[in-house]
């Protein structure tokens, strides 16, 4: 019980008060173009979460080998990328041969697999040192953060386009970068993590 427990905790605490996306940056650039167009917004994130929770878990277990364990920040960069790039490809190969789908899907599976949101799960996981609810929840909560981010900017995109109030050196982009500025000043106080300058 005590692991579903962690596992939720984590989860929630990546999603709602650490939002890596706002606090880390993490997959911001790719959650502004989905706010756009959010039509495959909950398969993106299905993906973010079947990526990073298995990144996450392969990771870990990776990380117990003691020649891994004390290496570099570079080897563990080096490490971890062969360990999703294996993954996408086992992934895109698992999708063409049993659901024989098309490249669209495709597609998204590599937007999802190369966020840099992903990428950041297994290095959040290790500076934490996460058990492996921990690590489960860290990825679970990484895709909802990422709806929560998209969701978010979508709302303020909406608003930003219909705005008369807005002067026209700062319509379009510039706006866009205000609020996703402001949304992530907000996230950061809520996560009391302080900021530097």
């Amino acid at each position: 019980m005590s692991a579903i427990f962690d596992m939720i905790t984590m989860a929630l605490y990546t999603c709602l008060l650490r939002n890596v996306i706002f606090t880390g940056g993490f997959g911001a650039t790719e959650s502004v173009r989905m706010a756009a167009k959010p039509k495959y917004l909950f398969h993106t994130s299905g993906f973010i979460v079947y990526f990073s929770v298995l990144v996450a878990l392969i990771c870990r277990t990776v990380d117990i080998i003691p020649a891994i364990r004390n290496s570099s920040i570079i080897i563990h960069a080096i490490v971890y990328t062969l360990v999703l790039f294996s993954l996408y490809i086992a992934t895109c190969v698992g999708i063409k041969t049993v659901f024989k789908t098309d490249e669209k899907l495709i597609k998204r599976v590599g937007v999802a697999a190369l966020n840099t949101l992903v990428m950041s799960v297994p290095f959040i996981n290790r500076l934490s040192a996460s058990t492996v609810p921990d690590s489960l929840g860290l990825g679970i909560g990484a895709g909802l953060a990422y709806i929560i981010a998209v969701s978010l900017i979508n709302v303020g995109l909406r608003y930003i386009s219909r705005s008369r109030s807005i002067p026209d050196a700062f319509k379009g982009v510039p706006a866009v970068l205000i609020y996703v500025a402001l949304l992530s000043m907000a996230f950061t106080g809520i996560s009391g993590k302080a900021l530097s300058l």
